[in-house]
């Protein structure tokens, strides 16, 4: 395999992790797969575009600091101790799962559900900044359906005190977008189209 069998003047100056390569790139024709020799378990996984090289090269600069971290994969198994003093048991209930489902990886998604009222938004702006804070996430994308529920959803964000310094989430050296749009798909073949609200948050420099 190329991500083991350099020749040795090249593996002298080749950076590896355990003999390989740390980014391992399979190509099908159809599916791309990165195996990231940082992640803890390290495996293949499916990526829908290739990461740019300032991606890869802030993976190197944070295994340089800490190379037990470097990843998201490795940060979500490190978020420390979740404050539950402003949170109903269901919330609690709720972040707790998210963030088991994180560290394990049996499953590339979550699905919460919680009754009308039990505070969902304000769950998800908990957990999003969490992931911000400690788990390695750059961003967040924030989908609701009917859009008028994207102005409720981007004043949940900007109001959430954080529970470190009680800062405001605005302060917070992120970004909060939020956009409006439609399906095109879907109006071209005359079905219910409802616009949908998105917030994109976002690290400075994030897109």
């Amino acid at each position: 395999m190329y991500a083991e069998g350099l020749p040795p003047d090249v593996r002298l100056k080749a950076l590896t992790v355990d003999g390989r390569l740390p980014f391992v790139f399979e190509a099908s024709g159809s599916e791309t797969h990165l195996t990231n020799g940082f992640d803890p378990d390290a495996r293949a996984r499916r990526v829908f575009a290739f990461p740019q090289p300032a991606t890869l090269a802030r993976v190197l600069r944070d295994a340089e600091c800490d190379p037990d971290r470097a990843t998201w994969q490795a940060k979500v198994r490190h978020l420390p101790e979740l404050d539950t003093a402003p949170l109903r048991p269901a919330q609690i209930t709720a972040i707790h799962g998210v963030e088991r489902s994180l560290r394990e990886q049996r499953f590339d998604r979550s699905l919460v559900q919680m009754a009308t009222g039990a505070g969902k938004t304000y769950t998800a702006v908990t957990s999003s900044y969490r992931l911000f804070k400690h788990g390695g996430f750059t961003r967040v994308l924030f989908l609701v359906d009917p859009n008028n529920l994207a102005d409720q959803t981007l004043a949940e964000f900007q109001n959430y005190r954080t529970p470190d310094d009680g800062r405001l989430w605005p302060r917070l050296s992120r970004r909060v977008r939020r956009d409006r749009a439609s399906n095109p798909e879907l109006e071209q073949t005359g079905q219910c189209a409802s616009p949908v609200g998105f917030l994109r948050i976002s690290q400075d420099g994030g897109r």
